[in-house]
């Protein structure tokens, strides 16, 4: 295997970098799924990427999986958090990466970003070969504690693999 790959990965994540900055310019008040669901798409395409699948846009206490059909009337409301799931690919390696917007400046609400930020930051300081999945969990854990939330149980997180989104095991953090 050449190093090709890595530089279509490198592709696929840059377009979702991209297509999540957009995100955050369009998530306002008033402003619909749908049309936020477009451009978002429309600029990973424009990086040069193709969707590995569609845009998933959850409110709240929804976790996820909810893409707005084409006639799809929902606008984003005036508080809640917004969760923004994307996914590119170049030549079938994947990027899938996500984000939470906080839509009034919740302070409450701001403290689960946060939290989330740090668990990730946490794992990925810790995340080298070796590191035993558990470890990692309880890395996340603490992390969550300390902001006086609680961990989901039984999340799972999944391998990609060129042109299979869910790749391999489910793996239970």
């Amino acid at each position: 295997m050449s190093d090709d790959w890595i530089e279509s990965y490198l592709s696929a994540g840059k377009a979702v970098v991209a297509a999540k900055k957009l995100a955050k310019k369009l998530i306002k008040p008033g402003v619909s799924y749908l049309e936020i669901a477009n451009s978002c798409e429309e600029e990973i395409i424009n990086q040069g990427c193709e969707l590995s699948f569609p845009i998933n846009m959850s409110l709240n206490e929804f976790a996820a999986h909810y893409s707005p059909s084409i006639d799809d009337p929902t606008l984003v409301p005036n508080k809640g958090l917004l969760k923004i799931d994307l996914g590119s690919h170049y030549d079938g390696y994947i990027a899938d990466s996500a984000i939470t917007f906080n839509i009034d400046n919740d302070p409450k609400l701001q403290n689960y970003i946060d939290a989330a930020q740090e668990a990730l930051d946490g794992a990925i300081a810790i995340f080298k070969p070796g590191t035993k999945l558990y470890e990692v969990g309880e890395v996340i854990a603490d992390k969550i504690h300390n902001h006086g939330l609680r961990p989901i149980r039984n999340l799972g997180g999944h391998e990609l693999k060129q042109y299979i989104l869910h790749a391999g095991p489910l793996f239970l953090i």
